[in-house]
């Protein structure tokens, strides 16, 4: 509902909105809707807002440029790698607040990368979620067993994607 001026956009479809009152500072108040922020840190020091780091670990170009676009539309900072020897090396040089790995991911088997990164303390307390194909519930475990978080099933829903990184973040 608008008191004055015109009406405000409907969010677009994919993106979440919530109803908030808010006073424009304007010769008119309104009520409108407030887009939804996606969780960031504050940098206390200098007020200034700073967005999660997100490694992106996935072999298919097609795959990690659509998780690339997903996490930056909301305002996180994507690093995307294609292999898992790179990708082991990015998380070490840019120190990642959450990893998105890919099962199928070359170069280093990513269940041993997993284990290394839960074994290093710079990395061991690194939110890990695996990206996989397989339905095999046998796999999964074999990925929660080796470290991972948790276990996404591609494809994958855009919702309970951002929904699981959200929750890895808190």
């Amino acid at each position: 509902m608008v008191l004055s001026g015109s009406p405000q956009p409907r969010p677009a479809p994919g993106t979440h909105a919530r109803r908030s009152r808010c006073y424009d500072p304007g010769p008119f108040r309104s009520w409108r809707n407030v887009p939804a922020e996606e969780p960031a840190l504050t940098d206390a020091a200098r007020g200034a807002r700073v967005a999660f780091r997100v490694a992106v670990i996935e072999d298919d170009s097609v795959v990690r440029h659509d998780l690339t676009r997903i996490l930056e539309d909301p305002g996180y900072r994507v690093i995307a790698i294609a292999d898992g020897e790179n990708g082991l090396h990015a998380v070490h040089e840019h120190q990642p607040d959450l990893l998105l790995l890919s099962l199928a991911a070359p170069r280093v088997d990513p269940l041993e990368l997993v284990r290394r990164l839960r074994q290093d303390h710079r990395t061991a307390m690194l939110p890990i979620l695996a990206l996989t194909e397989r339905t095999s519930f046998d796999h999964r475990i074999q990925a929660l067993d080796a470290g991972a978080d948790d276990v996404i099933l591609k494809p994958f829903h855009e919702p309970e994607l951002m929904a699981r990184v959200r929750n890895a973040l808190q």
